[in-house]
């Protein structure tokens, strides 16, 4: 009766693959198994012609006619060239394995090994066969190193057939690190390094242990050597260097630099973009910029910068999305790159820089010819470019507060799709509600009640708090003022309140006198929010009053959510009045009374750094 213990079969396995490899090794030929596929009559066939029946079989996936078919091919012996070969090898690996015929795929690879000692692709599926049948074995440790006994024979059977080659350290080294063992493949790659005279052919797999044990300067130079010699390295390069530390990011940095100015061609192409998108990666904008910004000009360095561009857009980087898209125009001219400029710089806050682009494009395309029909493709692009550059125009020019300006656009628009039209409208209506002018920016824009950014704006400027919060909770603003708002409006249960209004309104034009006084007069008459008034009112300040103020909040508010940012700030403005020494027992109270506040890690580095630069008996331990 046929035993029914899977560890009794997996160990048989593992015995006969001890034996299949020993043989291999001492030259001996390995002769077919029980467990081989018996031979079946075939009409003659020339090996190329058993090969392509074998793939076709595979792709039905009639994998024992496929692997019937890939080993006659292969036991042929001849009719085969190399390529050939390798795909009859390859297809067998693939179909034996469908089929846990790997003993099978054992003995076939042996035999090619017999005739062709020296076969790299055989050799490799040897190895990854061995490692299969040990991960079947039992897990106890003398079975466990019995299976690494076996591929280890099997590495260094094929160091000694092809000793000058780097196939066996690399792949022998893979197989290690799919295994997470990325000593022992440190240990492969040194003595391949030593054999070899070097890292040819081994270089990416040295790169990645280097990566996998944090030393971040070699592993650099290895993955920038790398690009240099193959271009396609540059995901794996990314992928390996993007889990470097904050320590050890500088080195990869001079490590990539310096490979860059030993380079010439498109590779310092593709090298400075490793580096921006690592820069990118480790969430530094400006790197990302430094590392492309000084390349000369040519095409590929353009389409560089457009994809920088667009990856600082992705990520709110604006300045620097800004500075991109304007060397990109600059040198492109492309009227759709300065589209992307003026939408950048407004995002950066940069209104002058975004007027500037829009004009541009609205001047170049005022002479375009309009499209004659719906097949004219250059008329509706100059059509469409300058439907898309006048919002931008508008709300650049309501952001620099010259609304009669920006009505004097919008009436000269002329025709536009209701999309466009839609836009231009609203750039106008929020430069009047930064304006504080509820009245008109609701002429401006018909539907401003369907937009809940608008809405609640509108509402705020009126005093009408229920309105507000409905619509601005829907609405999820990044506007300065609408956000700022929001913090005070969330503090108190008031559904109307004029004070409030005026605050919003104050903060809309951007009047610090008048943003003091209505937060003053809005904290007397809501006690739940003054809170967050006066704090409002201290960010708001002139130096000069904004150290009294933050007092204030701590001796009337020591409790409130917005203490421990008065008590960090009050810090602040002690130590840039050149009073170090006061300075510094007022950080660490802040840190003793608010433990458990996010500003706290911030208040030690500082104070670290103000004891560092605070000589004398005063300094005490935090």
């Amino acid at each position: 009766m046929p035993s029914r213990d899977p560890t009794g079969r997996l160990a048989h396995a593992l015995t006969r693959a001890i034996v299949a490899t020993v043989a291999l090794v001492a030259g001996v030929p390995i002769v077919a198994t029980r467990a081989q596929p018996p031979r079946v009559s075939e009409p003659a066939r020339t090996p190329v012609e058993l090969l392509f029946r074998a793939l076709a079989q595979e792709d039905s996936s009639r994998f024992r006619d496929a692997a019937q078919g890939y080993r006659l091919a292969l036991d042929a012996g001849t009719g085969l060239d190399a390529d050939q070969q390798m795909l009859a090898m390859l297809g067998f690996e693939r179909v034996a394995s469908e089929l846990g015929l790997r003993d099978s795929v054992l003995a076939v690879i042996g035999r090619v090994l017999t005739r062709q000692p020296r076969d790299a692709t055989a050799h490799g599926i040897r190895l990854r066969t061995l490692r299969a049948v040990g991960a079947d074995a039992p897990r106890t440790r003398e079975a466990m190193a019995a299976a690494d006994s076996v591929v280890r024979a099997a590495f260094v059977a094929w160091c000694a057939a092809a000793p000058r080659d780097p196939a066996p350290y690399r792949e022998y080294a893979r197989m290690l690190l799919e295994q997470r063992r990325t000593a022992r493949a440190d240990t492969v790659l040194q003595q391949g390094a030593h054999v070899l005279g070097g890292l040819a052919g081994i270089r990416t797999e040295r790169a990645q242990v280097d990566a996998l044990l944090g030393h971040w300067g070699p592993a650099g130079r290895e993955w920038s050597t790398a690009v240099r010699e193959g271009p396609w390295n540059e995901l794996a390069a990314l992928f390996s260097l993007q889990g470097a530390r904050s320590a050890g990011r500088d080195s990869v940095r001079a490590a990539i630099r310096a490979t860059r100015t030993q380079t010439t061609g498109d590779t310092v192409v593709v090298l400075s973009r490793l580096l921006a998108r690592l820069e990118l990666g480790w969430g530094e904008a400006r790197g990302a910029w430094m590392a492309v910004e000084s390349l000369a000009p040519r095409d590929s360095v353009v389409d560089l910068w457009r994809d920088v561009a667009e990856r600082l857009e992705f990520n709110e980087s604006w300045s620097m999305a800004r500075d991109a898209w304007a060397r990109t125009a600059d040198v492109s001219g492309r009227t759709d790159d300065l589209l992307r400029l003026s939408t950048a710089a407004l995002s950066a806050g940069d209104a002058a820089r975004a007027l500037s682009a829009a004009t541009t494009v609205v001047q170049r395309l005022q002479s375009a010819p309009m499209p004659t029909n719906a097949s004219d493709s250059v008329g509706r692009r100059a059509a469409r470019e300058r439907s898309r550059a006048l919002p931008l125009v508008v709300e650049a020019l309501a952001r620099l507060g010259q609304l009669a300006a920006a009505d004097s656009v919008v009436a000269s628009a002329g025709t536009l799709d209701a999309i466009d039209a839609r836009a231009v409208q609203r750039a106008l209506a929020v430069g009047w509600l930064r304006a504080g002018d509820a009245t008109r920016a609701a002429r401006a824009f018909p539907a401003l009640e369907e937009d809940d950014e608008l809405r609640g704006w509108h509402a705020l400027l009126g005093g009408d708090l229920a309105v507000a919060r409905r619509a601005l909770a829907r609405a999820g603003s990044r506007e300065p003022v609408l956000v700022a708002a929001l913090t005070i409006v969330a503090r108190t249960p008031s559904l109307r309140s004029e004070a409030i209004g005026a605050v919003v309104r104050a903060l809309s034009v951007r009047d610090t006198t008048a943003i003091l006084a209505a937060c003053d007069r809005a904290a007397a008459q809501h006690a739940d929010a003054a809170p967050a008034l006066l704090t409002l009112a201290a960010r708001t300040a002139p130096a000069a009053d904004a150290r009294a103020r933050w007092r204030d909040i701590l001796t009337r508010y020591p409790t409130s959510v917005d203490a421990p940012e008065a008590a960090l700030e009050l810090a602040r403005a002690t130590a840039r009045e050149g009073d170090g020494a006061a300075a510094i027992p007022l950080y660490e109270q802040m840190i003793l009374n608010y433990p458990d506040s996010a500003l706290v890690p911030l208040a030690r580095r500082e104070l670290d750094g103000l004891k560092r630069a605070t000589p004398g008996p005063g300094m005490r331990a935090a």
